[in-house]
């Protein structure tokens, strides 16, 4: 209730102010009523809507890294009529569903009211290495807005640290110069994407000394110096996949332990392809070997090689003596099955020592289109006389020998009566 006074021709806007939560909801009618005039009009009255809250990511800070911290700013609008009173607002960036960073706080906002805010959190270490999309997603009440960023993990080494025993270390498709160790029991590194490894000092690519490690798909193109080994086992029942190798001393060498598995291998231009020693068990299959002095060195018993091609070497497999120190083994067995000796020096060097036998088994192989296919002229003391190193081996599957200049091949192992 306002009073005025205008003059002849004057005019005035006047502001009236309505409690609206005095009015029945509905259709409600207002007027304006002076001492000779009036104006009436019809409104609605509805009820408050309750407070209701949006949010928007705004920036994400850039080169999100393990063991740093993330800031992300956000903007968040209450967008009802009533006030939205102490609303948390949550930050998770995660990685394949694995949360690495969380953090939240919590607003007051009248209707139609925003703010601005910043959350931020270290990022927690994972059992991975190189980059992984990450995904920010930031809640308000009801409302969520994500983000995309990538998250860096680092070396291969600190992924391999932060795992535990039966943990997966996922190496991004990257390039790292380093060497790595892996000494933790039933832990599977795996590339997935071809990850490169280029050790910057020292010979070795990667040391497995853990029991029961894979290693899967690196390739690992060339030691510093063109030598050593690019993969050196120590622990028990190690398994390589899917590796490749070239231009090392050594592809692959397990010095002891044994039930060891090389499987789909690449090994080219190495000095010695494969080395199993220790306590046997071991196997390749699906690999292939090229390019180097010695395909395959076996001195574990038993080996076995199988669906593997090795061409272009000087030896395509060499049967090395067990050590007199093998707690009473003395036996060298090796089995190639379904395998292919191919255009090297000499397919098969099953050359021995003094007490030792060797049984060696090439069921359904291949050795052919080598200048020579076994050198084989032993003595074997058991029985003092010169024989065949191959015991009972069989000769399935078009075994093929040639001449191996002034030591005959001894080929009545195989049941083959000449060695045409």
């Amino acid at each position: 209730n306002e009073s005025v006074q205008l003059d002849a021709g004057e005019s005035l806007e006047q502001n009236f102010t309505v409690n609206a939560s005095e009015l029945d909801t509905g259709s409600q009618q207002i007027g304006i009523f002076t001492e000779n005039a009036s104006r009436t009009t019809t409104i609605t009255v509805s009820e408050p809507e309750p407070a209701e809250l949006q949010v928007d990511i705004d920036e994400v800070s850039a080169g999100v890294q393990q063991g740093a911290p993330v800031d992300v700013n956000v903007t968040v609008e209450n967008v009802g009529d009533l006030e939205a009173e102490n609303e948390s607002i949550a930050l998770d960036l995660s990685v394949a569903g694995e949360p690495v960073a969380l953090d939240s706080a919590n607003v007051t906002l009248a209707g139609g009211e925003s703010t601005t805010l910043t959350l931020s959190d270290t990022v927690d270490p994972l059992p991975r290495a190189g980059a992984f999309d990450g995904t920010v997603e930031v809640t308000a009440g009801d409302a969520t807005d994500t983000a995309a960023t990538p998250v860096d993990f680092g070396s291969v080494q600190t992924g391999v640290d932060a795992a535990s025993e039966g943990d997966t270390v996922l190496v991004a498709g990257e390039v790292y110069t380093e060497r790595v160790v892996v000494d933790t029991d039933n832990v599977t590194l795996r590339s997935t994407q071809r990850a490169t490894l280029l050790p910057r000092v020292g010979d070795e690519g990667i040391v497995v000394s853990g029991d029961g490690v894979t290693v899967s798909g690196f390739s690992l193109p060339a030691a510093p110096s063109g030598s050593g080994t690019a993969i050196r086992v120590t622990g028990d029942e190690a398994s390589i996949r899917g590796v490749q190798i070239a231009n090392w001393g050594a592809g692959v060498a397990t010095e002891s332990g044994g039930d060891h598995v090389v499987s789909s291998a690449v090994i080219n231009s190495v000095g010695t392809g494969i080395r199993f020693a220790g306590d046997g068990g071991s196997e390749v299959r699906y690999s292939l070997i090229s390019g180097t002095e010695r395909g395959l060195a076996i001195e574990a018993s038993p080996t076995r090689v199988f669906a593997t091609l090795v061409t272009g070497s000087n030896r395509g497999i060499i049967i090395l003596p067990v050590p007199l120190d093998a707690g009473g083994l003395s036996t060298a067995d090796a089995e190639g099955a379904e395998s292919e000796l191919r255009s090297n020096t000499v397919g098969l060097d099953a050359r021995n020592t003094a007490d030792r036998d060797q049984t060696i088994d090439v069921t359904a192989s291949n050795v052919e289109a080598n200048q020579v296919a076994v050198v084989n002229n032993v003595t074997n003391a058991s029985d003092g006389a010169e024989t065949s190193a191959f015991g009972a081996a069989t000769a399935d599957g078009g075994f093929s020998t040639q001449d191996n200049g002034d030591d005959p091949v001894n080929v009545e192992a195989f049941g083959i009566n000449d060695a045409s």
